[in-house]
């Protein structure tokens, strides 16, 4: 289903490998889990609030994390899961809550959902203890790791503009990917001449193949 997308993204990685440096999650320490609302008094920085953009997808993954020099605020996370993949929907939405529900102390993970958005406000005493994006890094794939499904994941930061808008098809495609997918499950839309989504699933044959087998159970 990602396949396409994945490779590009890969291609990509490639090109910046100079200045995005891939490690494996061990090499960064682990990160006490705990809800925190990090307030503009205890703010040491923020990134993404401006210009973000969130991808979660299934493909090829070998628990690195993937680290970008430098920055001007703007915030990206790719999260690759390695995954044997049984129901899209189920294992999507799993993955989707898993991320989403992500608790740092010291941090505050944001995110619209609707909008495949995500920022990241760092506390001061996080920030002095050394949190950085490896660490938040480690923590995204031990939280995927820990789903039946996934046997590894890889996680891509990107943090300016310019890297984010040349992926900017990319994110469009695979964000309408999983809204044409989440479409089809939550709303019953299987009428593809009233679906805004028939372009994207006349190109997926996953896509395809689950709308057939939800109407065949209709």
């Amino acid at each position: 289903m990602f396949e396409e997308i994945v490779d590009e993204i890969r291609h990509f990685v490639q090109l910046k490998s100079g200045r995005l440096n891939a490690l494996s999650y061990l090499d960064f320490p682990q990160w006490e889990r705990r809800k925190d609302v990090v307030l503009r008094g205890e703010l040491a920085y923020e990134l993404g609030k401006q210009n973000s953009a969130l991808l979660l997808m299934w493909g090829e993954a070998g628990n690195r994390v993937y680290i970008p020099d430098g920055g001007d605020g703007s915030f990206a996370v790719i999260v690759i899961c390695d995954a044997e993949i049984d129901e899209e929907y189920k294992c999507f939405r799993a993955m989707r809550d898993t991320f989403y529900s992500l608790n740092l102390k010291g941090v505050t993970v944001r995110s619209l959902p609707s909008q495949m958005r995500v920022w990241l406000r760092v506390g001061k005493e996080a920030d002095e203890e050394g949190f950085g994006l490896g660490i938040f890094g480690r923590a995204i794939v031990e939280s995927m790791n820990s789903l039946e499904f996934v046997r590894a994941t890889d996680v891509i930061f990107l943090t300016s503009r310019e890297d984010i808008e040349s992926l900017s098809m990319q994110f469009s495609k695979g964000r309408r990917i999983t809204e044409a997918l989440i479409k089809m499950h939550e709303e019953k839309v299987l009428n593809c001449e009233e679906c805004e989504y028939s372009d994207v699933c006349s190109e997926i044959p996953e896509l395809r193949r689950i709308r057939e087998r939800m109407r065949g159970r209709g």
